[in-house]
Parts: structure tokens; C-alpha cells; sequence
């Protein structure tokens, strides 16, 4: 189902970034997430949540999670309307001074391509070169990656992507491996 681009991006440098001026005396603090399960979800049961919900309530806080589209996520938290944002790569706040990034590493996110089959890849993002790739607005690891020569095709959600990929409309869908595994199972059983 998905082919190893040879390379982990160090994804979560940081489990969250926070806002400089949203860190108030507030009860409950407000994090956007633009991936849901296996790390995020409406109930507040996935692996970022609960190291988020038990490491701010260990500091007197409640968690609000709450999900938009990755790029939107960045521009919100700049702008001081999120606490905090679950799941970035390191090196986002040279694009958004609004942002304080904590440095401390939580997991390594694999970022692989999901592929229909036939689809063949060289290893490396120089495999990419001359397809057509999709992956989600917002994902500055792949964004800063992609080589000039693949066709690019961004969309808001992974729902999306996987989407396009199933019809075809895209050669290449580039997504974390945990979250394409469980959004691939989704669409299975849609």
C-alpha cells in the first residue's frame, strides 16, 4: 500500500508550538490539530491528546482540541487565536514570529507515499521527480521537499488526498504513515 520514500522527517520537534501572547491566566487553553487519528480526535483519545490533556493538567490546565486545515492552523496560532498547535515540524517560526516553539521531541513522524498499484518510485525525494504528487496545504516538511520537476497538487485534508488518490487523479499521495494507514482503512470500510 505504501512505498518508503527513504527518509523520517523529524515532524514533531516540538509536540506543540505556542502562541507568545495567547499564554494568558486562562482555565482552558485552545490547540488547533490538522490530523486526526492515530494522534488526534473528536473525543480527545488520540496519542497528542493525551500527552497534551494529562501534561497541562499536571500545570492547572484544561485542553481545548479543536481541528482545522494545517496551513490555517499556523496563520491562527501567529495570530494569537490558538494556544498551541499539536504536531509541527521544527522551523515554522521563521515564517511566523508569533510562534514559540518548544523543543522537545515527542515521537518521529514517518512521512511514506501511498501509491496505487504500478505506480513506481525511485527511493528519496528525487523519486518523486515527474509525477504527480498530492499532499496537505500546510505540511512545510513536504512542501520544502518536493522536487520542482512533480506536479503539485495540494489539498486541505487527507480525506482529500486519499480521495484523489483513489480516483486516480493524483500518481503519489504523501501523508504520515500512521494517519495513512488509518485514513486508508476509512475509506475501506466507507
Amino acid at each position: 500500500m505504501f512505498n518508503r520514500l527513504g527518509f523520517v522527517s523529524v515532524l514533531l520537534v516540538s509536540i506543540f508550538l505556542i502562541n507568545k501572547p495567547a499564554m494568558a491566566d486562562v482555565p482552558t487553553l485552545s490547540f488547533s490539530a490538522s490530523v486526526k487519528m492515530p494522534f488526534s480526535n473528536d473525543e480527545n483519545t488520540g496519542f497528542e491528546d493525551r500527552i497534551l490533556s494529562e501534561l497541562f493538567c499536571r500545570l492547572g490546565y484544561k485542553v481545548r482540541v479543536h481541528f482545522v486545515e494545517a496551513e490555517r492552523a499556523l496563520h491562527e496560532l501567529s495570530a494569537g487565536s490558538d494556544d498551541g498547535a499539536l504536531g509541527r515540524v521544527h522551523g515554522v517560526t521563521a515564517s511566523y514570529p508569533g510562534i514559540l516553539e518548544i523543543p522537545e521531541q515527542a515521537f518521529v513522524r514517518e512521512f511514506v507515499t501511498y501509491t496505487k498499484p504500478g505506480v513506481e518510485l525511485e527511493q528519496g525525494w528525487s523519486g518523486l521527480d515527474g509525477k504527480i504528487i498530492g499532499y496537505v496545504r500546510g505540511w512545510k516538511i513536504v512542501e520544502n521537499n518536493v522536487p520542482d520537476g512533480a506536479q503539485k497538487i495540494v489539498v486541505p485534508t487527507g480525506r482529500q488526498l486519499f480521495k484523489m488518490l483513489d480516483k486516480g487523479r493524483i500518481d503519489v499521495a504523501i501523508f504520515n504513515k500512521w494517519g495513512g494507514l488509518a485514513g486508508t482503512e476509512k475509506l475501506r470500510n466507507d
